[in-house]
Order: C-alpha cells, then structure tokens, then sequence
C-alpha cells in the first residue's frame, strides 16, 4: 500500500499558504491542512524564530495543547456528522429496510453532532486568543483571554506591544469575527440569541428533515424549534456550519500572516484524521477557492 503524500496537486495551491483548508494532493486524496497548529506546538521555538528568545516562558505551551485537542475534537465531530448524513442520503426517501437503517442512524446522531459542533467552535475560539496571545504581544500576559473582547475592541490590542504585524491581526479579527458573533449574545437586528447560546440558555429541540425532489440526491434539512421568541426557528443550521468553520480558518489564516513565521506546508501542518476524505473535509473550505 502507498504512503499517503502531503503534497499539493496543484502547486498554485500550494502558493497560498498560510491559507486553511482543504485542497487534494498527487495521489488525489482531499488533505486537511491547519498551519497554525503546527506553528503553535512548539511556541518558544516560534519565538525564536521571530527572534524573540528572550520572550520565552516555560508554560506558553499548555494553552496551545489544548486549542490543538480541541480543534482535532471539532474535525472528528464534523467528520461523523457528514458520514451520518451521506449515508443517509446516498438512498432515496423510500422504505427500503437499508434506507430505513441509514436514516435512523442519522436521525439519532446528527443533533448530538450539531450540539458538539457548536459547542466546540464557541469555545475553539477563546483557546485560540490564549494560544496566540504569547506570540502575538510581548505583554501577553494582560491580553484579553475571551475572543469576544477582542472583536469588540480589537484597536485596543495595540497597547499591549504587538510581536506581529498588527495590521494584519487587525483586519483579521475585524473581518473574521461575524461567525462568532452568530454563536453567541443576540442580534441587534433579529434580537435572537447566537445559535450555541440558544442551545445552551434556551428549551429547544432539533427537527430533522430528510428531502428530495424527483430523482435528485435527497438533502438534510435540521431547524431548531423552540417557544422561546428569542430562538430563531425554521431556518436549516447545517449551512451555518460550513459558514462558522469557514470563518474560523479564515481568522487563523489571517492569524498566522500576522505572527510571520514559516512560508510553506509542512509536515505537522496537516490534521491526522483517520476516515474517508470526502467526510474528513466536508464542512472545511477548499484552499483557492
């Protein structure tokens, strides 16, 4: 059996680091690549790569431990999800026996998924300000540690001596920062509460749907219902997944520009998960696209 090449098909693509995502290699095989995980395992060393020896502290690392667990958490999640759901529509809506299987199955764990989903890029968030934090700033130490302190002040940032190109950091968090927004608090314009706040704060439950018209590929449609006024209902949520794991990849993609270390994929920079690719990369965005 061949060994599986983390290289890029396209070597335009591969031009585009630090981007996040996904994109196929020779063997065409869909590879997941996070560049920032790769430079934050070994925080010091980054810092001495920037040339800030002297800015290194011991217990750095332990936040990026954790942003690193929790992001592979959240890709193993949205892996399963995606697996439940093809499945599932890889037969039409019929009473076959096979069908029947593959759909309760879906119907059973996709709102465990989605709970997960979302609970993770909520907190995912948080860990990465405090994984970054030290390589960002050289008084890291009074950096907000919630990521919405940082989206709503972010100019603020500047007065903790940034170690990066702040302007890039800036752009970053100002331009990148709308799918957290949805997660939590509530929308002045709606006044409903962020998806996972309504999740966590409110009564509500999933209402599954599984669709197709003629002879095309059925789809999954999942809503939130809920008597609370503050919850949006009726609208499908598995599109603001793709949409939230978007933004997230294009905040740590600005992220990284901003700490301006490294110029190419690595090995270390890929997630190592194990499954069909087609799962593994099926809620990420697509490198170049």
């Amino acid at each position: 059996m061949a060994d599986l090449l983390f290289d890029f098909s396209d070597s335009n693509k591969a031009k585009l680091f630090p981007q996040h995502g996904w994109a196929t290699n020779s063997q065409g095989i869909k590879i997941l690549w996070c560049p920032l995980v790769r430079l934050l395992q070994f925080p010091n060393r980054t810092l001495q790569e920037k040339g800030k020896s002297g800015k290194s502290h011991p217990g750095i690392a332990h936040s990026s431990l954790a942003f690193a667990a929790t992001l592979k958490n959240l890709a193993i999640t949205l892996r399963e999800l995606h697996q439940v759901t093809r499945l599932s529509c890889g037969h039409p809506v019929n009473l076959d026996p096979v069908a029947l299987t593959a759909d309760h199955r879906a119907f059973e764990m996709a709102p465990l998924y989605i709970d997960l989903t979302f609970s993770y890029l909520r907190r995912i968030a948080d860990l990465l300000v405090m994984a970054c934090s030290p390589l960002l700033f050289e008084h890291w130490q009074s950096v907000p540690q919630k990521f919405k302190n940082w989206g709503t002040n972010v100019s603020q940032l500047k007065t903790h001596r940034p170690l990066c190109d702040f302007t890039v950091l800036h752009e970053a968090v100002v331009n990148h920062s709308g799918w957290f927004n949805e997660l939590r608090g509530t929308s002045p314009l709606t006044m409903k509460k962020g998806i996972r706040d309504a999740l966590e704060h409110r009564p509500v439950r999933f209402l599954l749907g599984k669709q197709q018209t003629g002879n095309n590929r059925p789809r999954f449609k999942i809503t939130l219902d809920s008597r609370a006024g503050d919850v949006e209902i009726h609208k499908d949520i598995l599109p603001r997944i793709t949409e939230s794991v978007a933004g997230l990849c294009h905040l740590m993609t600005g992220i990284h520009s901003a700490i301006s270390v490294g110029s190419k994929y690595e090995w270390g920079a890929q997630m190592a998960i194990v499954g069909d690719d087609d799962d593994i990369v099926g809620y990420w965005p697509k490198i170049g696209a």
